[in-house]
């Protein structure tokens, strides 16, 4: 059975820590397009839009970077001198916007899409973060839906600790096929920033 692609990057699958998401800005000085899903790291110091909030500076991740932690949504607000940003689904590139993320922890279980073809006996082993184009690149969101294209690196697979994933089963729907190509994998965040950015080894 060919299992679906389904954009929407590391789609929480369940909570386990009882936190609140955290306001967060990405400068207009960052290109990148970004959606509900993405990981994303801190950049530089704190910072505003005009004259809002102080708030810690976040942008996308690359594969391998410690993940600060996972975009859920953005802020709706109005943009000092160019009016109001009421109906965006993602952030556009070179736009400052506030967003709501929701910092990485090592026991939130999100779904992501691999792709490429895994094993069951992956199970306990860690992977890096890719686009959907795969290779190292990371690709933009998606600018329709509004959701992040990241995918799990299926050739990066191994044990190492500093690997930004950790593979711990696979949906159980009767529409994905655990050992077929795109599945949708479950997984942790393995390398988080306020862990240290050094994750466990897979085993």
């Amino acid at each position: 059975m060919a299992n679906v692609i389904r954009n929407g990057g590391l789609r929480m699958y369940q909570q386990k820590v009882d936190q609140d998401l955290e306001l967060c800005v990405i400068p207009s000085s960052d290109s990148t397009i970004l959606g509900r899903g993405d990981a994303v790291k801190t950049a530089g110091s704190a910072s505003s839009i005009g004259s809002g909030p102080v708030v810690r500076t976040v942008s996308r991740i690359s594969a391998g970077d410690a993940i600060y932690g996972v975009v859920e949504g953005f802020l709706e607000h109005f943009i000092e001198g160019t009016g109001m940003s009421l109906d965006r689904t993602h952030r556009p590139a070179s736009t400052a916007m506030y967003a709501m993320v929701r910092p990485a922890n090592n026991m939130d279980v999100y779904s992501i899409t691999a792709d490429g073809t895994q094993a069951l006996n992956d199970v306990g082993l860690n992977a890096n973060i890719t686009g959907n184009g795969g290779g190292t690149t990371i690709t933009d969101a998606d600018t329709v839906s509004g959701l992040s294209t990241m995918e799990l690196d299926t050739s990066t697979i191994n044990t190492t600790a500093t690997l930004q994933l950790k593979i711990i089963g696979f949906e159980d729907r009767a529409d994905n096929a655990p050992t077929s190509a795109n599945a949708a994998v479950l997984v942790t965040v393995n390398n988080a920033e306020r862990s240290g950015g050094t994750g466990t080894a897979g085993a």
